[in-house]
């Protein structure tokens, strides 16, 4: 199957050519999924959800330093700011 051809034009002469991201001879019928690409995908689909789970945990970590350690000090010296 030959892809590449030339085309020679010359002034004033107009060509069009037709192209596409598939050939229209020739078509393949669809894997069956049982090759070593469906295994990558299911390899990167449970490090994406590992990655996704430990950012949301590093951001649960986070929300709860920020949070103060203890409500008792505001209420038994209500003259002391918190930092």
């Amino acid at each position: 199957m030959d892809l590449n051809y030339t085309l020679d034009v010359k002034a004033g002469d107009q060509a069009y050519v037709d192209f596409g991201a598939q050939s229209k001879q020739n078509t393949t019928t669809p894997a069956d999924g049982g090759g070593s690409g469906s295994f990558r995908s299911v390899v990167m689909g449970i490090l994406g959800a590992i990655l996704l789970l430990g950012g949301g945990g590093l951001g649960w970590y986070a929300y709860r330093m920020r949070q103060p350690k203890s409500s008792v000090l505001g209420r038994k010296y209500p003259g002391l700011k918190k930092k």
